[in-house]
């Protein structure tokens, strides 16, 4: 269900990206933001609030100042130790939102000629950032999945070649 949720998104946000005559990145983020930032601030505010206080507190010094910095910038994602602390379920949101500036930085080629060369670099990408995960410094003991935000920039990656597709 989750790799068709990723594609799905590559497909909505490269629509996104191409259906205007003319891109603006300004207006693109700025979109997403109002879209997911409020209510995703709200739901961090509250659980750190209601729930996860006095493990924080009990936190090593220093760490729970990162673990909630980390989740309010949406890096958390890139921090296997952190993906998961704070609010579970929101480590897609850190994902879609690498997703979104992979975009904004990735829309001018998107919508060249050679637009295909950004989903081939992301599957490159991705393939070469699972084959690294098993040697890396940030994988996980046992029991805990965590997804490095690249490494599924191939789903994303589908979904815009499908979206190119849709074009032609």
């Amino acid at each position: 269900a989750l790799p068709i949720f990723f594609t799905l998104s590559g497909y909505f946000i490269a629509r996104s990206v191409l259906r205007p005559p003319s891109f603006s990145g300004s207006r693109f983020i700025k979109n997403r933001s109002r879209r997911i930032l409020p209510s995703y601030l709200i739901a961090l505010f509250l659980v750190v609030a209601l729930v996860d206080a006095s493990a924080m507190i009990a936190a090593p010094p220093g760490s729970a100042l990162l673990d909630f910095g980390l989740h309010l910038t949406l890096l958390h994602g890139w921090f296997g130790q952190y993906s998961l602390s704070i609010m579970g379920p929101y480590w897609t949101l850190s994902h879609e939102w690498c997703f979104y500036l992979l975009m904004l930085l990735g829309a001018p080629l998107l919508r060249s000629r050679r637009w295909w060369l950004l989903p081939v670099a992301m599957i490159v990408a991705a393939f070469l950032s699972r084959c690294g995960q098993y040697y890396s410094w940030w994988h996980l003991p046992k029991g805990i999945e965590h997804k490095f935000p690249i490494s599924l920039w191939d789903q994303f990656a589908f979904g815009i070649l499908a979206a190119r597709l849709v074009d032609l």
